[in-house]
């Protein structure tokens, strides 16, 4: 059997599409320029209740100019999101509709995370590698993040305590009195869930060995800290002997 072998492009040809390319890439910005202002414009009328005469606003898209009410509160998010993002003082805006869609419901301050994060990833910023920055967030607590400590065993039980720093499986507060106490995750309001480590939708990188080195050396101190934090935890509940050979142990650690 004969196979048959696809015709390369012509010269007159290569060029020809590289113009209708250029027109469509520019045609898609136009479309997503304009979306933006009907975002406005649709804000705006919803603002001032200016569809009031026809029904509701969902009423008055359908009616008046053809929407349905998916791509109504689309086009009206979108606008928001970049209103949001601009607020917190971005240059780099989503261009579409698509990369904004995964911050659509995530209050103001996650969405600059979230955002912040996907376009430090370089390369295109596309609606997946939002999602990724989204998925990274959602689980995890706000500097300043007021908390309630939900295990009765912990310090300041049933006290709200203020989120400093999260680290994954332990969140440093500040507690009632003023000063810092290292929790267990799963010890305040909402943290059942462990904060994700890597994006699972994130594809997996070439790894250098040396980095690869460095990547194991990090997990290891994340591991040891937990462990040390366990330990402190933990000490005045052991006999004495036990808690010269941990303190021992602990300042041996400190001391490498």
């Amino acid at each position: 059997m004969t196979m048959m072998t696809t015709p390369e492009l012509t010269t007159a040809e290569e060029a020809r599409l590289a113009v209708l390319v250029s027109q469509v890439q520019e045609g898609q910005r136009e479309i997503d320029r304009g979306a933006v202002r009907i975002g406005q414009a649709l804000i705006e009328i919803r603002q001032r209740k200016l569809y009031r005469q026809v029904g509701t606003i969902e009423e008055f898209a359908q009616q008046e100019l053809g929407y349905s009410r998916q791509n109504l509160y689309r086009l009206i998010n979108f606008a928001e999101v970049r209103q949001t993002l601009t607020e917190a003082n971005f240059t780099q805006l989503p261009d579409c509709e698509r990369q904004a869609r995964p911050l659509v419901g995530l209050p103001a301050e996650k969405q600059a995370e979230a955002w912040g994060a996907a376009v430090q990833e370089g390369g295109r910023t596309t609606g997946a590698v939002v999602e990724v920055a989204v998925a990274q967030v959602k689980d995890s607590f706000a500097q300043g993040q007021k908390l309630k400590v939900i295990d009765a065993r912990a310090p300041y039980a049933d006290s709200q305590v203020t989120v400093k720093e999260d680290n994954g499986d332990v969140v440093v507060c500040e507690t009632p009195d003023g000063g810092d106490f290292t929790y267990f995750r799963s010890e305040l309001e909402g943290g059942r869930t462990p904060k994700p480590r890597t994006p699972v939708a994130q594809p997996v990188p070439q790894v250098q060995p040396h980095e690869l080195l460095s990547m194991r050396l990090d997990l290891a101190n994340e591991r040891t800290a937990a462990l040390e934090t366990m330990l402190k935890r933990v000490m005045k509940w052991l006999p004495d002997s036990m808690q010269a050979e941990v303190s021992e142990l602990l300042g041996m650690q400190q001391a490498a």
